[in-house]
């Protein structure tokens, strides 16, 4: 027995769909599952920790300068765009935030 055409071509336009369904539910929920598996932000956040500057490490030069330094690392929209930060306290008790972009910009 002969398919008819129409069938074949159903079926590619049906398997199309779902391919680009489930590649948009991939880019909508990525980050959201790397964030709780913790690959990609882990290796974004030891790269910007170990990353040397003036001879030392900019872990080292934040924990030099501040005091309870708390790193987080998170995506935003997409799973390839990764922000790395550092919220801390100065010596006198206040947030670094500001002292910290301005010090470390390199």
């Amino acid at each position: 027995m002969r398919r008819r055409k129409g069938s074949a071509i159903r079926r590619i336009i049906g398997v199309t769909i779902v391919v680009a369904i489930l590649v948009e539910a991939w880019v909508i929920f990525a980050p959201r599952i790397d964030e709780r598996l913790n690959y990609l932000t882990r290796r974004s956040l030891n790269a910007v920790q170990y990353f040397r500057t003036s001879g030392r490490t900019v872990r080292d030069a934040v924990n030099a300068r501040y005091r309870n330094a708390r790193w987080t690392a998170y995506h935003r929209d997409y799973l390839t765009e990764t922000y790395v930060r550092c919220d801390a306290l100065d010596v006198g008790g206040g947030t670094s935030r500001d002292g910290l972009d301005r010090d470390l910009a390199f």
